[in-house]
């Protein structure tokens, strides 16, 4: 298995994806304990550069991925006559394992990248699988990149998360190409205007909604990355996250005591006291006789293409990189990354070593286990095996570390951000013009070390950083602006994650709309008292005949109807169905009117799920498939939409009973009566894996529903009916990539479930609503509404969780009151 590239919306890189080239590197391993390896390849054209050639991983071999650089490859097809070109350039595609020379070319509707590495010996260009084309209504931001420290590339990034790094010969070229893209007014491209980082971050307003803690830490510094430069397709300029704890030596990480947070006013080689002055004193001294290099704090940088190496050693495509670098061999054990603690001890008793952390540490568990079997070789005096990464006693896997650790910088710490002192001059922007450099073995060393070495971003702020208000001042500055009567999904109102013991029901006027969507008849104030009856207050707008639509059609004998039969595109104004006798899917406008029938399946379809971006829809039946859709709505024509097949998937042998799509992720999931559930790829439609929860007797095991959180966790609800007729119930957690994380058995069945963010939200036949931490299940707050539920949905600004009960009365849950400051 390899590193996918495929990002949810945090840029998270969660998902692991079939490495098809894979090698167990045994001769790395050899040749790093002085052996002779069984069989030597040629290393003779390798050199220690982080920018690897073509026979690591040639670009036929890259067109087999399943996460390839495009979504799609080129056809031989004329263009459109209505399509024309504006502007063509050649350039390099930079990806992490190739810079590939290519051309690009950008037309009226569409730009395509030519890759220019491969013809035959008549000159015929042969497919390669880096070829790309993409609609220009795809394109979500451009944001100006440095490649070498030279202002001369692009960055492209799209709606599903996608992102291309483009380089230019020259500056002038990238100007050129920008202006382009911006006269064709893209529909959906965030920024306009030429801006420089600091620009660009001050009208985004990120810096505020960090502030008053609209936006995570987490978030926060993931988009402080990206705006100031740092790509995942760059290892000089990789991102970078801070050391957030100094504790790795407790039994148990307490949180509560502020020593075990890192000063973060103090960059990482200062962070012990003795160390500043040994630091102070090499600036004050260091003389160049020349008078050519400046001077400088630090003669290390804090992150580097060896430093993400170092921390990534155990997974590919890094690990390749990893021997690239060490001239066709595996480093020696005892300078690997084989233990957190000594890891951050060593950093801090030596100001030679002051390198921060990486993004993966905080979502990535995998990145710690040596899943693909390396032989890493053995500490030099304790003889030791190097394996997984050692954790801190406070972890109790790799899985359980990065929660904790993700959990810390999402929510419990609260510090402010680095001030630093002078790093090599080489990693400073305009430091070095390489264009000014004319002897090309000069100019191929200095390329070198600024790959070796890192490159500082862009310094996005001059002035001090604001303080970030406590969770009392955010909670206040919300309480004063609450309504008389609360909204659904005004984000003014109180989180109700943040104040579960405080949820009630609550009357709330909704549109028809949703009315329609969830079959509802009744509005109810619920006092959840056990003892206080049910006050049942009709609505008299709902009951208009004028605004009371019905779904028409005949349902399939026997079908048990739930929400995974509906669909509402993003927009709302469109209405899918399933569950038909005739095996179709029927598109159908809010008024009622069916617009078309997509009939693709053979037997009844028992569920739907529409992705993120309304792009993508999958479908489930009886007949035992799945089929991806892709939704078409031409010109964003508001009363014309079809979709068409684009894979149909196997792997069931039962009724597949849920399914859900994550095009971000590249993630199709779908449940079955058969026990399993069942993972393909959005884009390619490829079989990735089962995921069979453990049982005894799996023939009485049943998959009822899924879930999927935005951060690539799996929840299967999984249902067992013995012999007896008895029947139990359990919660499953998974990571994307198949590991299982946690179980917790239920009290009875569930009706339907949903995540949001770190929570899961369940309701059960017997009226429960119940809210739970979606790692560990542990139970947060429970509300009694009396009735089976069979929906429950949480808005998008988490301010109310709405409940779809069996008797056709809708339950609106919210916060009672806004908390008082503690």
């Amino acid at each position: 298995w390899k590193l996918s590239n495929v990002e949810n919306f945090s840029r998270m890189r969660l998902k692991l994806t079939e490495n098809y080239n894979f090698d167990s590197h045994d001769a790395a391993s050899r040749l790093r304990d002085n052996l002779a390896p069984n069989e030597i390849k040629d290393n003779s054209a390798q050199e220690a550069t982080l920018v690897p050639a073509s026979a690591v991983l040639s670009s036929s071999e890259a067109s087999k991925e399943d996460d390839g650089v495009g979504d799609e490859g080129l056809e031989h097809e004329e263009q459109s006559t209505k399509e024309k070109t504006v502007v063509t350039a050649d350039c390099h595609l930079v990806t992490l394992m190739d810079v590939v020379l290519g051309k690009l070319e950008i037309t009226t509707t569409h730009v395509y990248f030519y890759d220019k590495t491969s013809s035959n010996d008549e000159g015929d260009r042969i497919y390669t699988g880096l070829d790309f084309k993409w609609s220009l209504s795809q394109l979500r931001e451009v944001h100006f990149r440095r490649y070498n420290l030279r202002k001369s590339a692009l960055e492209l990034f799209l709606i599903d998360q996608t992102n291309f790094f483009l380089n230019f010969e020259h500056p002038n070229i990238r100007h050129v190409v920008y202006k382009a893209l911006l006269s064709l007014r893209p529909p959906n491209l965030l920024y306009y205007g030429t801006r420089t980082p600091q620009e660009l971050l001050k009208a985004s307003g990120l810096t505020q909604k960090w502030v008053q803690r609209e936006v995570s830490n987490f978030d926060y510094l993931m988009q402080l990355n990206t705006i100031a430069g740092r790509t995942y397709n760059d290892l000089s300029q990789y991102p970078v996250f801070p050391w957030i704890l100094v504790d790795y030596t407790s039994e148990k990480l307490d949180l509560e005591n502020p020593a075990v947070f890192r000063d973060l006013s103090k960059p990482i080689g200062i962070l012990n006291e003795k160390n500043e002055k040994a630091i102070r004193d090499k600036y004050d001294q260091f003389e160049d006789p020349l008078g050519v290099i400046k001077k400088f704090h630090y003669g290390s940088h804090y992150s580097n293409a060896a430093t993400v190496l170092f921390y990534m050693l155990r997974m590919e495509p890094f690990s390749t990189l990893h021997i690239q670098l060490q001239a066709g061999r595996f480093d020696l054990a005892d300078r690997q990354f084989h233990s957190l603690p000594a890891t951050f001890q060593a950093m801090y008793e030596t100001s030679n070593d002051v390198k921060e952390l990486i993004p993966e540490f905080f979502y990535l568990s995998e990145h710690l286990v040596n899943s693909n079997n390396f032989d890493l070789g053995k500490l030099q005096f304790s003889k030791e095996t190097v394996n997984d990464v050692l954790l801190p006693k406070w972890a109790k896997s790799a899985t359980d570390f990065t929660f904790q650790v993700y959990w810390v910088i999402l929510c419990a710490y609260e510090g402010n951000f680095i001030t630093a002192l002078q790093l090599n001059y080489c990693t400073y922007e305009g430091a070095v013009d390489l264009n000014a450099i004319q002897d090309p073995i000069h100019r191929k060393a200095v390329e070198g070390m600024i790959n070796n070495f890192g490159q500082t971003p862009t310094q996005l702020l001059h002035d001090p950083h604001p303080h970030r208000m406590s969770r009392e001042e955010a909670q206040k500055k919300v309480a004063g602006r609450i309504m008389s009567t609360l909204n659904v999904g005004d984000i003014r109102a109180p989180n109700v994650f943040e104040h579960p013991e405080q949820l009630k029901t609550f009357f709330v006027e909704v549109s028809p709309t949703i009315m329609l969507l969830l079959n509802l008849y009744y509005l109810i104030p619920l006092d959840v008292g056990p003892r206080v009856p049910v006050c049942r207050k009709k609505s008299k707008s709902l009951f208009s005949s004028r605004l009371q639509k019905t779904v028409k059609g005949l349902w399939s004998p026997g079908l048990h109807l739930s929400a995974n039969l509906f669909l509402v595109t993003h927009d709302a104004k469109f209405l899918f169905v399933g569950g038909y006798w005739d095996n179709s899917i029927r598109i159908m406008t809010m008024k009622g009117r069916t617009i078309t029938c997509l009939v693709r399946h053979l037997d009844v379809v028992t569920c739907l799920d529409l992705d993120h971006g309304g792009t993508y829809m999958m479908s489930g039946s009886f007949d035992t498939t799945c089929i991806i859709w892709k939704i078409n709505q031409p010109n964003g024509a508001s009363n014309n939409i079809g979709a068409q097949p684009l894979h149909i998937l196997y792997g069931h042998e039962d009724v597949v009973t849920c399914v859900i799509i994550n095009s971000e992720l590249d993630v199709a999931l779908s449940s079955s009566k058969d026990g399993t559930c069942v993972v393909h790829t959005v884009r390619k439609g490829h079989y990735v894996r089962t995921i069979r929860p453990l049982a005894n007797n799996p023939h009485h095991y049943t998959v009822p529903s899924i879930a999927l959180s935005e951060e690539g966790k799996i929840v299967l609800y999984a249902r067992i009916k013995k012999d007896c007729g008895e029947e139990k119930h359990f919660l499953h957690l998974y990571s994307i990539n198949g590991r299982h994380i946690a179980l917790d058995c239920l009290e009875s069945r569930l009706g339907h479930m949903t995540v949001c963010g770190e929570h899961l939200v369940t309701g059960d036949v017997h009226g429960s609503l119940v809210v739970r931490e979606l790692f560990s299940f542990c139970e947060i707050s429970r509300l009694s509404l009396y009735r089976p539920i069979a929906c429950v949905y949480v808005t998008k600004a988490k301010t109310h969780i709405l409940a779809c009960l069996r008797d056709g009365k809708l339950i609106i849950v919210g916060v009672d009151k806004p908390a008082k400051p503690r």
